[in-house]
C-alpha cells in the first residue's frame, strides 16, 4: 500500500508497489525559514502580421507605453506585393522568436488581405496559433495587459480590447 512519511533523515519518502521508492529533500530555507519557490510561467507570444509601417508603429507605441513588455511581441511586415508563399518562411522564423512555449497570437490588421492570409498558413505549420484580425493599439495594449491568460483565453481578450477602445464621443 502507498505511503507518504518522514523517515529519520527528514526526506519524504513515496513508495507505491511495485515500483521503487522515490526520495525528495526539501529546499534549503531561506534567512527568515521560508522555502523558496521560483515559478516561471510560460507565456504566449505575439505576433503582429501587417501591412508595412502599421505593425512598427503599434509596438514602438506599446513598448514606450508599457516598458518592459511583459511578453515576447514582433512586428512582420507584410509589403503590398509580397506573395505569401515566399514570406512564408521567414514569417514563420519570426513565429519562432515569439514563441515561449505556451503558443502565438497572430494578430493582423484586416482581415482577408495578404497579412491575414499569411496568418492562416502560419497557423498550419504546426505551433500552436490563433488569429485575431482588426489590430488595434488597445487591441495590443489590452493583450499586453494580460499575460497570464493562455492561448484559449487571448483571442477574447484581444476582441474586447479593440471594440471597447472604439468610443463615440457626443461631446
Amino acid at each position: 500500500m502507498p505511503y507518504i512519511g518522514l523517515d529519520e533523515s527528514s526526506l519524504i519518502r513515496v513508495t507505491a508497489f511495485p515500483l521503487p521508492a522515490i526520495e525528495w529533500a526539501p529546499p534549503p530555507l531561506s534567512e527568515h525559514g521560508f522555502i523558496l519557490l521560483m515559478f516561471i510561467p510560460m507565456a504566449c507570444g505575439i505576433l503582429l502580421l501587417t501591412h508595412p509601417g502599421i505593425g512598427e508603429a503599434l509596438l514602438a507605441v506599446a513598448a514606450q507605453l508599457m516598458r518592459p513588455l511583459p511578453l515576447k511581441v514582433e512586428a512582420f511586415a507584410v509589403p503590398f506585393d509580397a506573395d505569401p508563399e515566399q514570406l512564408l518562411p521567414r514569417a514563420s522564423a519570426a513565429m519562432r522568436r515569439v514563441d515561449e512555449g505556451d503558443g502565438v497570437l497572430l494578430l493582423t490588421d484586416i482581415y482577408g488581405a495578404t497579412p491575414s492570409n499569411l496568418a492562416t498558413r502560419m497557423a498550419r505549420l504546426g505551433t500552436p496559433a490563433r488569429r485575431v484580425a482588426a489590430l488595434s493599439l488597445p487591441m495590443l495594449m489590452r493583450v499586453l495587459n494580460y499575460p497570464e491568460q493562455t492561448l484559449e483565453e487571448l483571442p477574447a481578450t484581444a476582441a474586447a480590447g479593440t471594440r471597447n477602445g472604439a468610443i463615440i464621443d457626443d461631446a
